[in-house]
């Protein structure tokens, strides 16, 4: 995992509302769950990535897909999506080596 990930998975992982719907507190798998992981889950992913190179700072816009998967129960696919939105909505996330910032 890359830097960006990282905090993305420590982030998910840490928040017990979240961890609480899902099977295992470390159900959070990045771009694929692993063979025979039991659901409910959650999976996230770079879905784009952009270097903007407008100055002479580096900046790139990442864009993560982040899904809660929960086998057969759309009512509990639901309870896991509105805390995916509850731990990252408004969120900054610490990113080791860059700035964060929203314009």
């Amino acid at each position: 995992m890359n830097a960006v990930e990282q905090a993305l998975y420590t982030r998910l992982t840490g928040y017990a509302a979240l961890t609480a719907l899902l099977a295992t507190s470390t159900s959070v798998f990045n771009q694929l769950a692993r063979q025979g992981a039991t659901y409910p889950l959650v999976v996230f992913t770079l879905a784009s990535e952009t270097e903007l190179n407008q100055d002479p700072k580096r900046e790139k816009d990442l864009v993560y897909q982040v899904k809660g998967v929960a086998g057969t129960n759309l009512l509990d696919a639901g309870a896991i999506d509105n805390q995916i939105d509850a731990a990252l909505h408004a969120f900054t996330l610490v990113v080791t080596g860059w700035n964060t910032y929203w314009l």
